[in-house]
């Protein structure tokens, strides 16, 4: 189901993948999916890399044990993002999956629509070109009320790829409340945060072993 919650573009899935690794103490199970953006002419991602920010940002929510969001977040360690970097790129785009989502966004332009994606979609169709070797990991808070601090982020540094006129769709077709009031969701993003002592790990390479999360994220990728 995809759905306009009146602040995100998010994508609800069965409880279905699922991710483990030596670094988590427990299953984490996809609980949804979803994006941030800018403007048509500005960027939106909520994770910068030495300063540089991307068009958007899209969001894996894992929930530990497959419990809800608001019981994982009662948890410091209730909640795993994976969190994909976006870049504009001229041309038409390559990955099928962003124009599977484009085309639903016209059935959801104010807040509380949904759609069901009648198997329309696949997470992995956006994912397969995924470099997932290179990322950073922290622990930190969801971006959104109640910023809950109960997530390890991993964030991936090679970007994913949207063309300009996909992303131009994004900023321009749906609404915070409704078409009426026409007040477009843009800028749909938290502002860079302080890191109040927190510590960034990157992940690196070994000729005795590869980053714990490249495995993990490569059975994530052949779930779907």
């Amino acid at each position: 189901v995809v759905e306009n919650t009146g602040y995100q573009f998010k994508i609800k899935f069965r409880p279905k993948a699922r991710i483990f690794s030596d670094g988590f103490p427990a299953f984490y199970f996809l609980y949804q999916t979803h994006f941030h953006w800018g403007t048509e002419n500005s960027d939106g991602a909520e994770h910068t890399i030495d300063g540089k920010r991307y068009a958007m940002e899209m969001h894996l929510v894992h929930t530990k044990n497959n419990m809800s969001i608001e019981d994982a977040s009662k948890e410091s360690d209730g909640l795993v993002v994976l969190s994909f970097l976006i870049k504009k790129t001229k041309g038409n785009n390559q990955v099928s999956g962003w124009n599977t989502l484009a085309k639903f966004l016209k059935d959801i332009p104010e807040k509380g629509n949904t759609k069901n994606l009648n198997g329309e979609f696949n997470l992995g169709s956006l994912l397969r070109t995924a470099d997932v070797n290179q990322y950073f990991r922290y622990q930190g808070s969801l971006t959104s009320p109640p910023c809950a601090e109960a997530v390890t982020w991993i964030i991936f540094e090679v970007p994913l790829e949207i063309s300009d006129q996909l992303y131009k769709q994004f900023t321009t077709s749906l609404y915070f409340t409704t078409t009426e009031e026409n007040r477009k969701m843009q800028n749909n993003f938290r502002p860079l945060q302080a890191l109040n002592g927190r510590s960034v790990y990157h992940s690196y390479y070994s000729t005795e072993r590869k980053p714990f999360l490249s495995c993990m994220a490569q059975c994530i990728l052949k779930q779907f």
